[in-house]
């Protein structure tokens, strides 16, 4: 199967810089446990999708954009270099939840394989709080090869590192130069600190008949967020302007959380919310606790 066809290719930028993820260690092993081969029969296409939930999987709207489009998709996270084709664990995909044109995004929900979920057995990716900043290193965790060296090449989980060349390249996206191929498309771009979704990987630029151009780009971590709040995931938002503390929300079954900025109902004034700080200058009454006065639960602390 190949990519769905675009204007905009994804591309190698320069030379093929890119390693099977079987080769990973640490927190970046465990987040390509995440990553998989999206099967897309109802277009004869792939792509690669991740995981974002226990159930949840997210690529492009380029790749699937309808429910006639989901009809026996299919995702393997063990599609690697060290699992055989008869090994391979594949979990039915075909639920369609949203798509987000604008975003070139979509949300699949899948169904669980001898009674384990896809984010059970193999964990998901949180969304960073902040976006990534020009000259930030990063990585993709996509399905590929380079198959136009190789055109009988096996599209296995790779792991693509780069830098952000620019953070605000569009209006939703961050450009960089992490290699990618057409099968990339719907790829998570993590940072290379925090381990954390900056990005979904949907675009590549100035693509030649052997797929090398320029640079790829990609959906920005603010604009993921906004968008899988519609579904359920991720923090509330608060517009109101109080004391907000961080505090860690865990899924119904306890198997997930995020640290969430919430209303502080304790510490009602400016003074109170100073008082119980511990992180950012405050007096640390809270033996330990970040609070901040803000605009919101997603604005910037006001200085104390």
């Amino acid at each position: 199967m190949a990519d769905i066809g675009s204007v905009k290719e994804r591309v190698i930028v320069g030379t093929v810089d890119w390693s099977s993820a079987t080769s990973l260690t640490g927190a970046k092993a465990d987040r390509a446990k995440a990553v998989g081969y999206l099967s897309i029969p109802a277009n004869g296409t792939r792509c690669t999708a991740w995981l974002v939930s226990e159930d949840l999987v997210i690529t492009n709207n380029h790749c699937i954009a309808s429910s006639g489009q989901a009809v026996g998709a299919k995702v393997a996270f063990n599609y690697d270099d060290n699992t055989n084709a008869a090994s391979r664990v594949w979990y039915d995909c075909s639920t369609f939840v949203q798509t987000w044109s604008s975003l070139d995004m979509t949300a699949l929900r899948c169904s669980a394989v001898n009674g384990v979920l896809p984010g059970v057995a193999n964990g998901y990716l949180g969304v960073a709080g902040s976006d990534a900043a020009t000259n930030e290193s990063i990585y993709v965790l996509h399905q590929n090869c380079d198959y136009y060296t190789t055109p009988s090449c096996s599209p296995t989980k790779k792991y693509s590192p780069g830098i952000i060349t620019n953070g605000n390249y569009s209006i939703y996206d961050a450009s960089y130069n992490a290699d990618t191929l057409g099968g990339s498309s719907g790829s998570p771009v993590l940072s290379a600190s925090g381990n954390e979704v900056v990005a979904l990987h949907h675009y590549g630029f100035n693509g030649n008949s052997l797929g090398r151009g320029t640079h790829n780009s990609g959906v920005r971590a603010s604009h993921i967020r906004a968008a899988l709040r519609d579904v359920g995931i991720g923090c509330p938002v608060y517009p109101d302007t109080t004391c907000y503390w961080l505090g860690y929300h865990e899924n119904s079954t306890g198997t997930w959380g995020s640290w969430c900025w919430s209303p502080a109902t304790w510490a009602p004034t400016v003074n109170t919310c100073y008082q119980m700080d511990s992180c950012n200058g405050g007096l640390g009454y809270s033996g330990g606790g970040c609070y901040k006065w803000s605009s919101g639960s997603e604005g910037a602390p006001a200085s104390w």
